[in-house]
């Protein structure tokens, strides 16, 4: 069967989908998989019928078909060789210029294999047999893992679930639909001011104007979006996940996990919430399962952008920007389309990630597109990028909430940094004061119309210094959860669990929103700060004291 039925153009094709996700298989999720396979496979079918076409023969034409998917995507591992020769050399390469000698060295290869009228039973097994072995180990090294994070998610749920039984929200007649935008790596004011010598206090005082309370000490629990999410979806710290997948581990996929599924939204659904998701491009919230809708361009995948670079087209990004393009109707595509999220049926639970002002830096402060040869979340911070980032991003969301605002609807509207920016170190280097007062101080905003639960008792909250002196309430469920439930150093100074107060981080923002409109009585959470490096995200150290409030 080896010998007469070619399988290798189909291998051939799969075999760089999964060499490239198994040496990020730490940080991305198996959806992600789905659709290069689809476009890869279709190319193939489409390569193999032209060919079949020509030469009137299976076994040439899968040959011919698998020699012309393997340069396809593999170029840019040629490409790489050829360009750190040259730099051995003091000679800057570029990719552009190897298209033609490489095209023409494919054709010639190809041309042996059209002309031949060999049977090529014995290359057909050989093939066979090299394309299976390769897409057989990497699959084998996929399913590895995910039996592996399945036993670990399989506690993680455990804790998960004991918490979400803590949460006993009450549904009332208006529940407010919930808009909670994550704006990645937006700075407070003052990280603005003192590192990039910029002012945006006139955006501090529209979004005041129109009702939202910033505020003005808030500081992300965590550095990284991979570890501040998954806290602030799931209203807790991540101390029972580093015991469960151990200080030294490497692996990010359960944090994604607790991204996808979190008790946020689970807790919603239960009184009726529809869960609206915005694709990201970043793999935990570019596409979600769990959620009704995943509204926005499929195609701005940091993953399958990177992937594409590295193919025979990759080259002519620098001209055709194609890459771009798609990462920018991507981020930009719930600031141009809010009626796709205010037309969902009430209430609404609507996660809503901008990867902006984060790098890749795509846009100049008048919108118009600076352009860039790869796709990078790990492209370095430039104070004048990153502020016309910043600036740019300013007016697109003070238009977009304007827009939700128009809306006759009750909402309830969160603008928060997931982190701040990083221009001062790399996350990986011990940490200094200068970089962690840079990293962790953020941007908080949030619209919390009045609820109609104990109206008159209590604050109005609609202007910056709204914070409440109310005592703490206290959870009435007797379920055991792992919900701390220490007090405050200065209960006073955060409120009454139901309004905004100046030093509240995103663990507590939904705890907040809960007591307010869904008497849920959560305690709030000592807000905490802890950094751990990239390489090992489990390796938590409390760093409070080190950042300025």
């Amino acid at each position: 069967m080896l010998e007469k039925v070619p399988l290798h153009p189909i291998l051939f094709a799969l075999f760089p989908i999964l060499t490239a996700y198994t040496s990020l298989i730490f940080y991305v999720l198996p959806d992600e998989l789905v659709f290069p396979v689809i476009l890869n496979l279709s190319v193939c079918a489409l390569l193999f019928g032209i060919w079949y076409a020509i030469l009137r023969h299976v076994r040439r034409a899968a040959i011919v078909t698998s020699v012309s998917v393997l340069l396809i995507f593999t170029f840019d591992a040629l490409a790489i060789v050829v360009n750190r020769t040259l730099k051995s050399m003091n000679v800057e390469g570029n990719d552009a210029f190897y298209v033609i000698p490489y095209v023409l060295i494919a054709g010639l290869i190809i041309s042996v294999f059209v002309k031949s009228k060999n049977e090529f039973t014995l290359l057909t097994k050989f093939l066979n047999i090299i394309s299976l072995v390769l897409v057989v180990g990497n699959v084998g090294y996929v399913i590895m893992h995910e039996v592996e994070i399945q036993s670990k998610l399989k506690e993680v749920r455990e804790w998960q679930s004991k918490d979400l039984a803590s949460i006993k929200l009450v549904a009332q007649k208006d529940n407010p639909d919930i808009y909670y935008i994550i704006l990645d790596a937006f700075g407070r004011t003052e990280v603005l001011n003192e590192v990039y010598n910029y002012d945006n206090g006139e955006f501090v005082k529209q979004l005041e104007k129109r009702g939202f309370t910033v505020a003005k000490s808030s500081r992300s629990n965590y550095q990284v979006t991979i570890l501040s999410l998954p806290s602030a979806l799931n209203i807790e710290y991540l101390s029972p996940v580093e015991k469960i997948m151990g200080r030294d581990s490497i692996d990010n996929v359960i944090l994604c996990r607790l991204i996808q599924r979190n008790n946020v939204t689970q807790a919603l659904k239960k009184i009726g919430y529809r869960f609206e998701s915005m694709r990201s491009g970043y793999a935990p919230t570019d596409y979600i399962p769990e959620a009704d809708d995943n509204i926005g361009s499929p195609f701005g995948n940091i993953f399958h952008l990177a992937f594409a670079r590295g193919t025979i087209i990759g080259p002519f990004q620098r001209y055709l920007d194609f890459m771009g393009n798609a990462a920018r109707n991507t981020r930009t595509y719930a600031l141009n389309h809010p009626e796709e999220f205010i037309s969902k049926p009430s209430p609404k639970f609507s996660l809503i990630h901008i990867l902006i002002p984060h790098p890749p830096f795509l846009f100049n402060e008048d919108g118009s597109p600076i352009v860039i040869d790869q796709i990078s979340l790990a492209e370095a911070y430039t104070k004048e990028k990153y502020v016309g980032q910043v600036k740019f991003i300013q007016n697109r969301i003070l238009t977009f909430v304007d827009a939700l605002q128009k809306d006759g609807r009750k909402k309830v509207i969160i603008i928060q940094g997931d982190h701040g920016p990083a221009i001062q170190e790399k996350p990986d280097a011990p940490p200094s004061d200068a970089f962690l007062n840079e990293r962790f101080r953020i941007l908080n905003a949030y619209y919390l119309p009045e609820s109609d639960l104990n109206r008159g008792s209590e604050k109005a909250n609609s202007g910056p210094s709204a914070t409440g002196a109310d005592t703490e309430t206290t959870t009435t469920s007797s379920t055991p959860s792992l919900i701390s439930s220490a007090p405050a150093e200065s209960p006073n100074d955060r409120g009454d669990g139901r309004t905004v107060y100046d030093t509240i981080t995103p663990v507590n923002s939904f705890r907040v929103v809960f007591n307010k409109y869904f008497d849920a009585k959560l305690p709030l959470l000592e807000d905490k700060l802890y950094f751990s490096p990239t390489a090992t995200p489990f390796a938590f150290e409390d760093i409070t004291k080190r950042v300025k409030p």
